[in-house]
């Protein structure tokens, strides 16, 4: 699955267009490598694996006649892409960061049967929740800088950097 950014330059054939140029893209791209050794990535219609992988084991075991347990396990962890900025505005790919949630869930129940017309169950269920961002570099070899560059001949504001 792909998570769809359909932004693009004005000369570019994304489904939508910003009011900059390619060519005023490519002169910021430059001016960051140049000055700051910090690659900004691509800009149009960028597009990022969305994934998800989850496991799931669960256990079944009698005790004896009158008492029964069970345990599940369950491990989910996604990842999918987000922007610093999502108004639509001019952005690089490296200005995106993943989001890699993982949950972690375990429960044990125990049946039982007293009599035949009382039984319980004991349930015990931890959730372990855990998000992380984590960003690109863009080669620069440490988290930098997000800059806005304002004042273009068109009215977008163009973010660079993380």
């Amino acid at each position: 699955m792909l998570d769809l950014v359909l932004w693009g330059t004005s000369d570019s054939n994304a489904t939508n267009k910003w009011d900059t140029s390619g060519a005023t893209m490519d002169a910021i791209a430059k001016h960051m490598l140049d000055t700051y050794g910090y690659t900004a990535g691509s800009y149009n219609s960028i597009t990022f694996p969305t994934t998800q992988e989850q496991l799931l084991v669960k256990l079944n075991g009698n005790i004896n006649d009158d008492h029964r347990a069970e345990l599940v396990y369950q491990v989910t962890e996604d990842s999918y892409y987000a922007n610093y900025d999502s108004s639509g505005r001019p952005t690089f790919s490296n200005n995106y960061y993943e989001i890699p949630p993982e949950t972690e869930r375990v429960t044990v129940n125990i049946y039982s049967d007293w009599t035949d017309r009382f039984s319980t169950r004991i349930r015990f269920s931890d959730r372990f929740f855990e998000q992380d961002a984590n960003s690109g570099d863009g080669g620069y070899g440490g988290l930098m800088p997000e800059f806005h560059i304002y004042g273009l001949a068109s009215s977008d504001i163009i973010y660079v950097g993380i």
